[in-house]
């Protein structure tokens, strides 16, 4: 029995398994290539992956990768007018920082700010706290003065929902409000992803910080808010100039297929990540998440 893959299909190779990725149906599935090589196909032609091929004309199909890689110049813009909160939350990682004080983006900067992105091509324009409600009115003024495809507001609290006159005014803007700020749950087999774009994305860009900027309260410009990376300030560093020189390139194209262990790994385009935790641990930003369990080389978790 002759077979071909779908040209929907895609193949990614572990050290152990495959994994195969059905980008019509979002669906991804883990095979192993150990066994009776027959059984094996008749499973592969059971999930629709390959199809045989005697009296079929293939059909040819090629993604055109522009789509998902290179739409716009930034992915995300996050900005942090103020670190500061009156919360108080059990379990903050800014205890203490609960009154005006000087985590809070002066004037000066926050107008720099502007003028570096007015004109830039963004995808999202995230606004993170401490709690970014307390400075409504220069919240609004990035979201008429930076355009971006959508907007949403991180506060780190699930307290921020108390405040339902100012969300609901940002929502009248078409503003989202989010009180979690990134993905740091355990990868396990069952939040791998089957999104066709991030995918193809993340073949070629680390998945949380591919295109991504951010830009603290102080000026400071990072490769994500709460990295200790710094590409340099607002004041005195021009954003067109670090991306065309490359300074953000690794960062932004620390994709999979250059971190340890997930090199090897059938998963490597169908997870997420987050490099921060590393460098909070004091490890290489090349080294696996500590966050996964999953071993390619036996394909066990």
């Amino acid at each position: 029995m002759k077979t071909k893959r779908s040209p929907f299909v895609y193949k990614v190779k572990g050290k152990k398994n495959y994994l195969f990725f059905d980008s019509l149906k979002g669906e991804i599935f883990n095979i192993s290539p150990e066994g009776d090589p027959y059984e094996l196909e008749s499973q592969l032609i059971k999930l629709g992956l390959v199809f045989e091929t005697e009296g079929v004309v293939p059909i040819k199909f090629k993604p055109n990768l522009d789509v998902y890689t290179k739409n716009v110049i930034l992915r995300d813009l996050q900005i942090r007018l103020s670190e500061n909160c009156f919360f108080d939350c059990k379990g903050c990682g800014n205890p203490g920082n609960c009154k005006k004080g000087p985590g809070i983006m002066t004037e000066s900067i926050f107008g720099n700010l502007i003028d570096h992105f007015r004109n830039i091509p963004i995808q999202t324009l995230t606004i993170i706290g401490g709690n970014p409600l307390l400075e409504m009115a220069r919240l609004k003024t990035a979201i008429s003065g930076i355009k971006a495809d959508s907007y949403r507001i991180m506060c780190t609290s699930p307290n921020i929902h108390q405040l339902k006159n100012e969300i609901e005014e940002l929502r009248e803007l078409g503003v989202s409000i989010l009180s979690s700020v990134c993905n740091t749950a355990p990868i396990n087999e069952g939040n791998m992803s089957g999104n066709v774009s991030e995918f193809f994305y993340n073949q070629e860009f680390n998945p949380c910080w591919g295109n991504k900027i951010a830009v603290d309260f102080n000026g400071d410009i990072k490769p994500c808010m709460w990295s200790s990376q710094k590409l340099g300030n607002i004041a005195e560093t021009l954003i067109y100039q670090l991306i065309m020189t490359n300074k953000v390139d690794r960062f932004w194209l620390l994709n999979k297929d250059k971190i340890e262990t997930c090199k090897e790994c059938e998963y490597r385009y169908s997870c997420f990540d987050c490099r921060v935790l590393l460098e909070r641990d004091q490890r290489s930003l090349t080294d696996k998440p500590a966050i996964c369990s999953y071993d390619p080389e036996n394909g066990e978790w």
